[in-house]
């Protein structure tokens, strides 16, 4: 029975219309502290409720702020990040659990995720954290995410089947859904994507905050080769103009058709401009 919870709170995260969605995850301050963009709960409150953004990923006590404030609207799915690290200390990429799916579920999450960055000493740690908090999700019904990160220096061909490797660990291991970065190119996107199955959607994140239009065509590339959504934090909440980034990124995964069709693209749209008096 688990499954149908899974498969009803999962369509949650995506726009209501099609299966693909724009996840905008805010959990970066356990990380790094109050970087641009979230320096506070009232600073997320100014962009948050863009109807553009499909599902947010936080940590517990940030949800907890945003749901006192009224902050996220009943359209937008919740997703509740369960582990982290400081970055300030040098195991900062073995992510310690920092809540549990039970308390996620009193939040009202929609789903979970966790992130595991591979280093050269933690695998096996991150092998028995994905297997555990999936087989706790499905218990309860709830999709877990996981984001998969390679920290190796690994480059071409050899971080493609890397993370091909990866990718299929979060498969193997039960995860709903799965975040990974952009590859080096774009020609590598069908195998990276082919690791995966129609089953398991793969978000591709966008990392540090860099030229947006870069992204957008990174983005609508990755959409045409199958993925089924971007899961975008520094990059949208550090652009400049968060409404006109969020609504070209929105029009990319609507609108983004097979790879097989051209596409039609959204990278040389213009900001608005504004005049004063």
């Amino acid at each position: 029975m688990s499954y149908f919870g899974r498969k009803l709170r999962l369509s949650r995260l995506l726009y209501p219309e099609q299966s693909a969605g724009l996840i905008v995850p805010i959990d970066h301050g356990l990380t790094v502290g109050p970087i641009k963009g979230i320096e506070s709960t009232q600073a997320i409150q100014s962009w948050v409720s863009n109807a553009n953004i499909s599902a947010i990923i936080a940590h517990k006590g940030m949800i907890e702020k945003l749901i006192l404030a009224d902050a996220i609207p009943s359209s937008t799915g919740v997703m509740v990040h369960l582990n982290g690290m400081n970055s300030l200390f040098e195991d900062a990429d073995t992510k310690q659990l920092v809540t549990d799916l039970a308390y996620a579920v009193q939040l009202g999450a929609d789903a979970v995720s966790i992130q595991v960055n591979f280093t050269e000493s933690n695998a096996a740690h991150n092998t028995r954290l994905l297997g555990a908090v999936a087989d706790k999700a499905h218990a309860l019904g709830i999709p877990l995410l996981s984001m998969v990160y390679d920290k190796a220096n690994a480059q071409g061909i050899e971080a493609v089947d890397r993370m091909r490797s990866f990718i299929r660990m979060g498969v193997e291991l039960g995860s709903d859904a799965l975040k990974i970065g952009f590859p080096e190119k774009d020609e590598y996107l069908p195998d990276l994507l082919s690791a995966s199955d129609d089953g398991t959607p793969i978000f591709f994140a966008g990392g540090e905050k860099g030229d947006e239009n870069i992204l957008l065509h990174k983005a609508q590339s990755a959409m045409e080769y199958g993925a089924k959504g971007l899961c975008i934090g520094r990059g949208v909440f550090q652009s400049d103009n968060k409404d006109f980034l969020l609504s070209r990124l929105a029009k990319v995964l609507r609108n983004t058709p097979c790879a097989s069709q051209p596409s039609m693209s959204v990278v040389d749209e213009q900001e608005p401009v504004s005049y004063a008096g």
